[in-house]
């Protein structure tokens, strides 16, 4: 963690910098953990820096084109009138993404592809094995009854 004017609180070092051969280096260390390093290729990046200055988002990345949320106990789900935890359409993002999809307003996310869900980090984790414009399996419970359905990834863009 750094203070406000970006110095490192007592006892941390951190450091972010560019290997002459491109290669963006950071490094976190404190007295009492073991320290992390990673680099990753300046050409992994540029690509992403430039789509971000221009779009404002990184092109070409699949989502589902869905708001979702995610309740994890059963006061949540009582709160929210539902019968179970997991992950429930609240939303589409564009009226393209809704006509592309067979996903139902307030649909509980169990599995993509066969890969059972419990968070939206495992549901960006599966569509990054995928592209813009391929369908996905999606299973889900409707109206207490479980189903599979199919929807046609669209870019992630600004709206997420």
């Amino acid at each position: 963690d750094a203070d406000a004017d970006g110095r490192g609180v007592r006892g941390f070092h951190r450091g972010l910098g560019l290997s002459r051969d491109g290669v963006v280096t950071a490094k976190t260390s404190s007295t009492e953990v073991e320290g992390l390093g990673y680099a990753i290729p300046s050409d992994d990046f540029t690509g992403v820096i430039n789509d971000l200055y221009t779009y404002g988002y990184v092109k070409g990345r699949p989502a589902l084109g869905i708001n979702t949320i995610t309740v994890t106990n059963s006061m949540e789900a009582m709160y929210y009138g539902l019968s179970r935890t997991g992950i429930y359409v609240q939303s589409f993002v564009s009226k393209e993404a809704e006509e592309g999809s067979e996903l139902r307003i307030g649909d509980c996310i169990v599995s993509i592809n066969g890969f059972a869900v419990s968070n939206s980090s495992e549901i960006l984790n599966i569509l990054s094995e995928h592209e813009v414009g391929e369908s996905v399996e999606i299973e889900v419970y409707r109206d207490g009854s479980l189903m599979k359905v199919s929807t046609t990834l669209v870019e992630q863009d600004a709206n997420y």
